[in-house]
This record gives C-alpha cells, sequence and structure tokens, in this order.
C-alpha cells in the first residue's frame, strides 16, 4: 500500500498545464471552444410562487445508465436570496446548448430529493437530474472526471459560463446585459485564499481588460475550473465569485482539491442515490459487471475514480483489496474486462490489447 500512495503522489502532480490562449478579444474563438466543452450547462430556478430565477452555469460529471446524470454547480445559485440561502428553490432545470436562451425548452428537472450539499461547508451542490443528458445524435454526453492533483500559483485554468456581457458591477445601470452565449477564457492562478488555515479558494486576477465574459461575471456561478491534459479536460473547482471585464478582472473558484474527503463524498452520494437501468430484469441477458470504482461505466479505469474509491477506502466504506485493485488497472492501462471464472477483486483483468 505504501508503493501504491508513493506513485500516485508522484502522478498526481504530472499534468502538464497548457500555453495556448484564446486571446480576451477574439470572440468568435472564445465561442467555438466553450461550446466544444459539452459537458457545460446552463440553470435556472423558481421559487415556489413560480418567480425564474437565472441558476447559474454547471458541469456535468456523471451520466450513466446506473447512476443516472449529476451535475455540479455553486451552493448560492440553487438558494433563495430572499430567504437568506438557506432555502432550496423549489424547482431547479439544467439545459445543455451553446445558447441558454434556445436551449431553454429542453432543459431537464432536478430531482428535489437529490440535492446536497458539501459537509465542509463548501460552495458547491451536488444534484441528481430526472434523466440523462443525450447529444444531439442520440448518443450520451460525456462527463468530467476530477483533477486530482494539486493546484499551484501560476497554474493555467480554463473556464466557461454563460455568463453576462460588460462589467457586472455596472449590472444596474444597463451595462451588464446577457445574449446568452456560452463563453470561454484562461488565466493563471494568483492568489489563494484561506478557510481557516487552508487555502479553500483560488483566485486568478487577469493582467488586462478581458472582453469576453464567461469568467465570473454574474451567471457564471458554479461554472467549471477546467485543467487541460493530454486526454482532455479534468474539474478541478466551481466558481463562486468574481469580477468581470475590466482591470484586474479575476475569478474565485471552490477547489475541489482542498479537502481531501471530497470526491469519496461525491462518489458516496452518487452510489447511494443510483438509478437501475430501464428494463433490466435479473437473470436474463448479459450481466455487466464493473468494477465499484467505474462510475461512469466505460469499463475504463481513470485515475479521478482510482483515487476517489482509494478515499473511499481510507474513511471505512470501500474495501482495500478492491481498492488496490482500482490502483492497479489505471496503472497499467486503464482498460479493463469482467472475468466470471475469478473471485473479486480479481475477476476485474486488463484488456490485453
Amino acid at each position: 500500500m505504501k508503493y501504491v500512495m508513493i506513485v500516485l503522489l508522484a502522478v498526481l502532480g504530472s499534468f502538464p498545464a497548457a500555453a495556448v490562449y484564446v486571446r480576451a478579444e477574439d470572440e468568435q474563438a472564445s465561442r467555438e471552444l466553450a461550446v466544444s466543452l459539452g459537458f457545460v450547462g446552463f440553470g435556472a430556478a423558481y421559487t415556489a410562487e413560480g418567480n425564474l430565477y437565472a441558476g447559474g452555469t454547471c458541469a456535468l460529471i456523471c451520466n450513466s445508465e446506473r447512476n443516472g446524470a449529476w451535475i455540479l454547480t455553486a451552493h448560492h445559485v440553487t438558494t433563495d436570496s430572499n430567504g437568506l440561502g438557506t432555502d432550496t428553490y423549489a424547482i431547479l432545470k439544467y439545459g445543455f446548448a451553446p445558447n441558454c436562451y434556445q436551449g431553454f425548452d429542453q432543459m431537464i428537472p432536478a430531482d428535489m430529493t437529490k440535492v446536497f450539499y458539501p459537509p465542509n461547508g463548501q460552495d458547491m451542490a451536488l444534484i441528481k437530474l430526472q434523466s440523462l443528458v443525450y447529444e444531439s445524435d442520440g448518443t450520451l454526453k460525456v462527463p468530467l472526471n476530477f483533477y486530482t492533483g494539486i493546484l499551484s500559483l501560476g497554474q493555467t485554468i480554463l473556464f466557461s459560463g454563460y455568463g453576462a456581457n460588460g462589467d457586472p458591477s455596472n449590472g444596474g445601470s444597463g451595462e451588464c446585459t446577457r445574449d446568452g452565449y456560452v463563453r470561454a477564457a484562461r488565466g493563471q492562478i494568483h492568489r489563494f485564499d484561506y478557510l481557516g488555515m487552508d487555502p479553500s479558494i483560488a483566485f486568478l486576477e487577469y493582467l488586462t481588460s478581458l472582453l469576453v465574459p464567461g469568467i465570473g461575471s454574474c451567471h457564471d456561478s458554479g461554472a467549471p475550473a477546467l485543467i487541460e491534459t493530454e486526454t482532455g479536460y479534468e474539474l478541478a473547482g466551481v466558481v463562486v465569485k468574481g469580477r468581470g471585464a475590466d482591470i484586474g478582472t479575476w475569478t474565485g473558484f471552490e477547489r475541489v482539491d482542498y479537502d481531501p474527503n471530497f470526491m469519496s463524498w461525491v462518489y458516496d452520494m452518487i452510489t447511494e442515490n443510483s438509478t437501475s437501468p430501464e428494463g433490466e430484469i435479473e437473470g436474463e441477458g448479459e450481466i455487466r459487471v464493473l468494477h465499484p470504482a467505474d462510475i461512469n461505466e466505460d469499463f475504463r479505469i481513470v485515475i479521478g475514480e482510482a483515487i476517489g474509491y482509494l478515499a473511499g477506502w481510507q474513511q471505512g466504506s470501500n474495501p482495500i483489496a478492491y481498492a488496490i485493485r482500482a490502483v492497479y488497472l489505471w496503472q497499467n492501462g486503464e482498460d479493463y474486462t469482467y472475468n466470471s471464472e475469478a473471485a473479486p477483486p480479481l475477476c476485474w483483468i486488463l484488456i490485453d490489447n
């Protein structure tokens, strides 16, 4: 086990940061990049009286038949400010489209019995949707994995959101508008703020005026803070505060690496509230036997799933033998299959490519 942990720590700091930036004034590039991030969505919130409020931005983190569709967003956009932020809105809906106005009619209601807030008090919300999320061609949207590395000053972060145009501090004067388009921009971590003795929120500060919204302006709360890797994007945090479109623009996001138990908490909430596959009848057809760490059911164990399951063992909720097997599968190829002739956890074996 000591060897496994040493290898994990060595790998966690090895992800490369992207060097190519979308220029702040390049509106077209910003939109095109954002549209390619299919896991970014928008929200709408309704009071019991039927009043509609913007529900910020969200990120799809799970989307499978077994576990259902789950999004992560900011806590404060799910609660009624008239109730001092303590009462969750009566209805929450989320959609995925290049423009939130054009995709409004296709929004998916949240399961209001499955809205969870982290026990550590971070400004985040984990929400289950009432149905799965599909691409226009009928395939399931691919969700985000968590970034499990250690964030550092100067590290590049990519944001994408459905924020307002203009400086949100001037919203009351009509200078903050919303055209509904999703946008993306990059920045670098400038400083960390502290909650107690640990840095909970990372801030990115920009040295020049940013003409594209979508980075810390109003309606961006809940937007994903992303790390770009060689294989795609990973979720490093959730936008919770910011000031946009002016000199000294900055964005603050809650860090998923702040609490070592956060990812295991997410895993527990999803597995405890899973969705049985439609039409599955016990004893009929081929049974898909997945390793329990395989949250998105793709017969592939990636680093986030392995570490998340390992964290569950540290809390006493997952067996150590299964955790070690998950790490083994991740380290030695990721893709695996099920061998019915072997007993767990050795029944999950690598695919011989």
